[in-house]
This record gives structure tokens, sequence and C-alpha cells, in this order.
């Protein structure tokens, strides 16, 4: 974590609320709140991320927000790394991911606080540009716009337009 992250870390976010780094203690309630929110197969590749690491991340990528109340994780998100090229020129990118939060605490600025402790993050380490997938004009009231489409260099089609083999043929894909 930055320095810069550091200053702001942890923070009271109200009602019992704190922002904080990740913990090796909090990988089953992040892995559990991502299974839960996501699909299971998400909650394990966020463990794999959290215990094992990937190049683009590991246990120090992720925040999450803490009911000290009830000392449960409320709320999750991840600053992974992406590198690219551009015009020859690398590039190192921000990429948000795995954002997530219980729906009884939605809608009191949870996801927003743990933009704002990224963006400073993506900044300190000197990220040009951040990139982030996930719902449709979502993420425009953190700041974000749409500069590349998707789907670029991805193919799609339908398995109805896939030609159906002959009764005794044995099948040409699985």
């Amino acid at each position: 974590m930055t320095a810069q992250m550091q200053e702001h870390m942890p923070r009271d976010l109200g009602d019992g609320i704190v922002l904080r780094a990740a913990t090796e203690a909090d990988i089953d309630a992040v892995v559990d709140l991502s299974a839960t929110m996501f699909f299971p197969s998400v909650g394990e590749f966020v463990r794999r991320i959290m215990t094992q690491g990937i190049p683009r991340g590991d246990l120090s990528s992720f925040l999450v927000c803490e009911d000290t109340t009830t000392r449960r994780v409320v709320s999750s998100l991840a600053l992974l790394q992406n590198k690219a090229t551009y015009g020859g020129v690398p590039l190192t990118i921000g990429q948000p991911e795995f954002v997530v939060t219980l729906p009884e605490y939605r809608g009191r600025g949870l996801i927003r606080a743990q933009f704002e402790a990224i963006h400073a993050r993506s900044a300190a380490r000197g990220d040009l540009m951040q990139i982030i997938q996930g719902i449709p004009n979502y993420y425009r009231q953190f700041g974000y716009e749409y500069a590349l489409e998707r789907s670029t260099g991805v193919r799609k089609g339908f398995f109805a337009d896939l030609p159906q083999p002959q009764p005794d043929a044995a099948p040409a894909f699985h």
C-alpha cells in the first residue's frame, strides 16, 4: 500500500463502517461475499488472488468496508494492475475488479469511498489510466467514461447457428 493510501486508512465512513485494507483475516469473508453476490467460481478466483497472487494483484490489492458492530465485511473491491501499449508506448493501467456490496448496505457511499481510495493508489503508483468492465453506465458515477468497445477482438455466436451433425456422425465439437 502506498504512503498516500495509508494516510487515508483506516477511514471511518460513519454508522460503524470502516474502510481499510484487507488482511489475511478477511480472506474468507471477501471470498464468501464475492461467491454469494457473483458466483462461487468468482469467489474461488478471489481466493487465489488473495492467497497466491497473480501477476496483476494479491492480498494488498483489496479494500474492505467492515461493519464494526458485527465485525462483518459488507463491501469490497480490488485494484489490479495491467500493462498495455499505445502507439508502442508502454502503459501501466489500474483495473478495479470484484466490486461488491451487500444489498442491505447499498446507498451508503461505500463503493464511492473505496473508489476514492483506489484512485489515489492508482495515481500514486503511476497508472496513466484505469479500465473497468461491468454494469453498463454504472461506473460513470465514479468518473469513468467509455473509450473502447469491450467486444473488440471477441467473437460471439449462438449454438442454434452451429450446423447439426448427421445422426450417425461423431460430433465435430464439444
